[in-house]
């Protein structure tokens, strides 16, 4: 018997393992995708299972998961051990096939099942994986439904999943390019006009020689009752003609005023009144009378 050589019982092995028609597969998907040839006759040249050897596929535009294996159970062995199937199910043991009529293939599985939703909360499962043969070598895994028909988990389209990164990206790390719009700056409100302040009245000038007049009505209007030439009465109009004049300190010290004129407590006599009257002209609270100006001017002229 001829000695083999290390090809020849690289070869033999794995066509009694049933994967040599995935090989030469394998070798035409590397060459049409631009994947090294090296990779299709390295594996060709390394001593492995089936489930190893298989190459690991990702989701394609239909909605199923293409993995390259001998047979649908270890295609599902491999596309349980890529990141993608390790992420989604845990400690998965696969049970028998079964062929349905239209050539699909169902797996009985159980293990534990990762929500993407719910990544920290893993449940027990139990159920089948449908796969279907696509071509020689070539399986599609078409998702995992429960014993009741149930859908466990089915493969996101590779558009829709880039779809959906970058709507997570958008949402991240949003950005507007359009301008805010401006607050409406409301017109100042017009001041409303305000009315002219009233004139005050024109305070009354007395005079020297109106004085004791003054005096009379003052007490008639203010203190009726009491005699004009009274301690009160006069004290009062007084305090009247200092509030006229805005003269705070005056109508403050008043009494004291008073009694430098009034030593008793009768009423004032028309000498007193003279005395009062020629003191308030000299702290100009009062005016001297026109009439004894020109009485003074005509005595000045002689």
């Amino acid at each position: 018997m001829a000695k083999l050589t290390q090809k020849d019982l690289i070869q033999r092995s794995l066509y009694e393992e049933g994967i040599g028609s995935m090989l030469k597969q394998a070798a035409k998907s590397a060459l049409k995708t631009g994947v090294g040839a090296a990779k299709a006759l390295g594996a060709s040249a390394a001593p492995k299972t089936a489930a190893a050897l298989g190459k690991l596929g990702e989701v394609v535009s239909s909605n199923f998961v293409e993995i390259m294996a001998a047979n649908p159970k270890n295609g599902l062995r491999s596309w349980l051990n890529t990141p993608e199937g390790r992420r989604l199910f845990k400690d998965v043991s696969l049970g028998k096939e079964k062929t349905l009529a239209n050539n699909d293939v169902n797996v009985n599985f159980k293990g534990k099942y990762i929500d993407p939703k719910t990544p920290n909360e893993p449940r027990e499962v139990q159920g089948i994986f449908s796969v279907r043969k696509e071509d020689e070598g070539k399986w599609g895994i078409m998702g995992a439904n429960d014993n009741e028909g149930n859908v466990i988990w089915v493969p996101t389209p590779k558009k829709d999943k880039d779809k959906n990164k970058k709507d997570e990206d958008k949402d991240k790390d949003p950005v507007t390019s359009e301008t805010p719009e401006r607050p409406e700056i409301s017109p100042e409100p017009e001041e409303p006009e305000t009315s002219p302040e009233p004139e005050k009245p024109e305070v009354k000038k007395i005079t020297t020689s109106s004085f004791k007049n003054e005096l009379k009505e003052f007490a008639k209007n203010k203190l009726p009752g009491e005699n004009f030439n009274s301690i009160s009465a006069v004290t009062e109009f007084v305090r009247s003609l200092a509030k006229d004049a805005n003269n705070a300190t005056y109508y403050k010290n008043i009494p004291q005023i008073m009694k430098q004129i009034k030593k008793d407590r009768r009423n004032f006599s028309n000498a007193e009144l003279a005395q009062l009257i020629t003191l308030l002209k000299m702290d100009g609270l009062i005016n001297e009378s026109q009439k004894n100006l020109l009485r003074q001017l005509t005595l000045l002229s002689k």
